[in-house]
């Protein structure tokens, strides 16, 4: 075997079965791919390429494109750079997406560097394979039909082995699959309309420019940030608030949620169970819980306009749509999204996540003073 070499086995991200001819591309240097057959030669114009070493940066991924990346490329967007600092750097996922000033990132640079680039296509196992005669940097990448975009940067210095999942795209459209799963034992006896709002639930987790670009034009009109489309660099871009994550679940399972109130689907009083709507009934029976029930919190007295929701799904495992894997172990049962704010030099609420219902019930989310358990009247009627 070659000294420096790159394989490994593509395949589907959701039933792992291997891929028969796609075609890879590998991009480098072209003083490290000159000697490989079949190279193409990338003419030295300037290129926005994630080649620059950040080390001693901590904030959030707005904070390093206003400081270290937008005064310094030109060619990349807020929206670009915030969705490749992810897929290029994946220790992000395990760190709440924020830059750790110890650990060292790769970003964005201008280069006029000459590059190359060299492409297989996967075998009847999925197998693929690279011989080079140099160690280096180089960048996978896939753009195939039905899938999303896959790009991988790695370091070839010995025989390197790449596993690639590829995700699939949702009725050929230009939209990942959520990978995240119910784990409820009788999910598959529950009525049609509480397994759709489940699936819409999970299908929502992961960063909040991510779910908004998955969600049809109705959908994405209920939330908050759909306000702000025309100014990228806006913080409320494409901004979920909590309650739009509670709205736009139900409406999607095909629920009625339109009642006279004086709060809009966009603020958690809109679900106070003491504001008289009908369509809603508290649940005081502390073992009462059903997909689709609503956490109302706030603070001062009870009655007092409520603060948060969030909405009980039951368990679930897999990875969200920005890459979070959650576990069985973590006890995940809830959904929740937030509006952007700072909180001790940190940005929160960037995403919509998952957490633990007793968790909630015993900290009332780090925050509140109370929390209250709502119903849809009609999914009550389904409960029977």
């Amino acid at each position: 075997m070659p000294v420096f070499s790159l394989s490994g086995r593509v395949a589907a991200s959701t039933t792992i079965t291997p891929l028969n001819g796609i075609t890879i591309r590998l991009y480098g240097p072209a003083s490290a791919l000159k000697a490989v057959p079949g190279v193409k030669f990338l003419p030295p114009t300037p290129q926005v390429q994630w080649t620059r070493q950040l080390t001693g940066f901590g904030g959030s991924r707005w904070e390093c494109w206003s400081k270290e990346v937008q005064p310094k490329v030109r060619g990349i967007t807020w929206e670009q750079f915030r969705d490749e600092a992810l897929l290029r750097n994946p220790q992000l996922h395990a760190d709440g997406r924020l830059f750790r000033p110890y650990k060292a990132y790769l970003i964005p640079e201008e280069t006029t560097v000459p590059g190359g680039v060299v492409e297989t296509r996967t075998g009847a196992q999925g197998n693929y394979s690279f011989s080079l005669s140099q160690a280096a940097a180089y960048e996978l990448r896939i753009e195939t039909a039905g899938y999303q975009r896959f790009v991988q940067p790695v370091v070839v210095n010995a025989q390197v082995t790449q596993p690639i999942l590829l995700v699939p795209l949702v009725g050929n459209a230009a939209r990942p699959t959520s990978n995240v799963r119910s784990a409820r034992p009788d999910h598959a006896t529950l009525p049609a309309k509480i397994q759709l709002l489940i699936a819409q639930a999970l299908a929502m987790l992961g960063d909040d420019a991510h779910v908004f670009d998955t969600l049809p034009p109705d959908l994405r009109r209920m939330c908050y940030g759909a306000g702000f489309l025309s100014d990228p660099n806006h913080p409320r871009y494409k901004d979920f608030a909590c309650a739009d994550v509670v709205s736009i679940v139900l409406k999607a399972a095909g629920c009625n949620i339109t009642w006279s109130s004086a709060a809009n689907p966009h603020m958690a009083d809109y679900y106070h169970p003491d504001r008289g709507t009908p369509e809603l009934v508290e649940i005081t029976n502390p073992r009462d819980w059903y997909p689709g029930d609503i956490l109302v919190y706030g603070s001062n007295k009870p009655s007092s306009r409520a603060g948060h929701v969030n909405m009980y799904v039951g368990p679930f495992s897999g990875v969200d749509r920005s890459g979070k894997t959650y576990g069985l172990s973590d006890g995940v049962d809830v959904v929740e999204g937030s509006l952007d704010f700072w909180a001790n030099g940190r940005e929160l609420g960037t995403g919509i996540i998952g957490c633990n219902l007793q968790r909630c019930l015993q900290s009332k989310r780090g925050a509140y003073s109370w929390v209250r358990h709502v119903r849809l009247r009609e999914l009550a009627k389904l409960r029977g």
